[in-house]
């Protein structure tokens, strides 16, 4: 089950912490994760994710990011990449050592630039769907988001739309209607921080050597699986997989068919 927590943030945010820990009587303990949510959503939504990891005997932790869920900040908005990153320390060190990452869409691009930027910090990194691809747009398609930033960080740019995330109608009107859920568009801010985390992660793929696993949908529309396929084509850790998932769409672990993704990745963890 779940448990409820807090750290305090960069800035002071508050920042909601979840933690599955073990059935009782488990006697194989395996290596913490830390779970990176999504832009827009909050671990809860993760609930599944997360009693899997810790039903296979891994103290599993994940926290709602700055501007999301039940943390503090504006919302939607993670203000600063090296803010978004310090956070996560926190989490990792509070973790234990030798921490498996799992991180999704913007979590994905949070957590690969953890992982390049905090060499030895994770003993493995798996990635769902890493939101990275702004990292390939031009210059003159960023710098008029970037000096929206500077001026309003919480201005709206873009917005998701719920059906890209899953094939699954339940999965997408759960979405629509959580209260937890950032429904409005994208502030300048996050865009730009996002543009920064793939860029982080793409340009120092290649110091990247612990265990990597990544997973994306061959129908996602939210983020592109070319860009994933370039990510994974530069990291240089000699354990690498790339699985491509025929017909899911931008949330693996809440397509239908998510079950067995979820033993996948899990065992995955369990192994590294």
């Amino acid at each position: 089950m779940p448990s409820p927590d807090a750290i305090v943030g960069e800035r002071g945010r508050r920042l909601f912490v979840r933690r599955w820990t073990p059935p009782q009587g488990t006697t194989e303990v395996r290596a913490p994760v830390v779970l990176v949510h999504g832009y827009a959503e909050h671990s809860g939504r993760y609930d599944h994710v997360g009693s899997a990891f810790a039903t296979s005997g891994a103290v599993t932790w994940a926290m709602d990011l700055r501007g999301h869920g039940r943390s503090e900040g504006p919302r939607a908005n993670i203000e600063r990449l090296e803010w978004a990153l310090a956070d996560l320390d926190q989490l990792v060190d509070r973790a234990g050592a030798g921490v498996v990452m799992f991180g999704h869409s913007l979590g994905g691009a949070l957590a690969a630039a953890y992982a390049v930027t905090r060499p030895g910090k994770l003993s493995g990194l798996v990635l769902s769907a890493p939101a990275v691809h702004l990292a390939r747009r031009p210059f003159w398609q960023v710098w008029p988001v970037r000096a929206l930033a500077s001026v309003a960080p919480s201005a709206g740019v873009a917005r998701v739309l719920p059906e890209g995330l899953s094939r699954d109608p339940q999965i997408v009107e759960s979405f629509v209607h959580d209260p937890l859920v950032w429904h409005g568009r994208a502030p300048a801010r996050t865009v730009i921080e996002m543009y920064r985390a793939g860029r982080a992660a793409l340009g120092r793929a290649a110091e990247l050597t612990v265990p990597f696993l990544v997973v994306h949908g061959e129908a996602d529309p939210i983020v592109p699986l070319s860009s994933t396929r370039d990510l994974f084509a530069a990291v240089a850790a000699p354990d690498k997989e790339l699985v491509v998932l025929p017909g899911f769409r931008h949330e693996p672990h809440q397509e239908l068919g998510k079950e067995d993704v979820i033993d996948r990745v899990v065992e995955w963890a369990a192994r590294h």
